[in-house]
């Protein structure tokens, strides 16, 4: 069990700077930049999940992960983020509609944050 909360909170260390990321990311491509919703939260979601694999990898699920980082985890990484990177581009395209588009990528990560833990645990970083 407290290895388990360990774990937790290395994830959630790991997501709070990838939230940094994403929402920096976010913040440059939409607002500086005006690249569309869609398009400037992909791109910071791209660029946070190229983070979240190797911190995760190599801190989080240490124990759990070999030290290689072989093509089957990292496709399995990437397949799951996909489902990630659907559920947030949906949570902000419909809130969006109601809040401002900075509070919708909030929704989003919170959205994403329980999706990839479960699934990043159970399916890519296993023994």
């Amino acid at each position: 069990m407290q290895a388990r909360l360990r774990e937790l909170a290395r994830f959630v260390v790991v997501g709070v700077i990838n939230t940094g990321i994403d929402l920096t990311v976010f913040s440059i491509a939409f607002y500086g930049i005006g690249l569309h919703l869609i398009t400037a939260n992909t791109l910071a979601y791209s660029i946070a999940t190229i983070n979240s694999y190797l911190m995760n990898k190599f801190w989080t699920f240490a124990g759990r992960s070999g030290a290689d980082v072989t093509t089957t985890e990292f496709s399995r990484f990437v397949l799951f983020n996909l489902g990630g990177l659907a559920l947030s581009n949906l949570t902000v395209f419909v809130f969006a509609g109601f809040v401002r588009p900075i509070i919708a990528k909030l929704g989003a990560i919170g959205v994403t944050f329980i999706w990839n833990y479960l699934t990043i645990r159970r399916f890519v970083f296993r023994n």
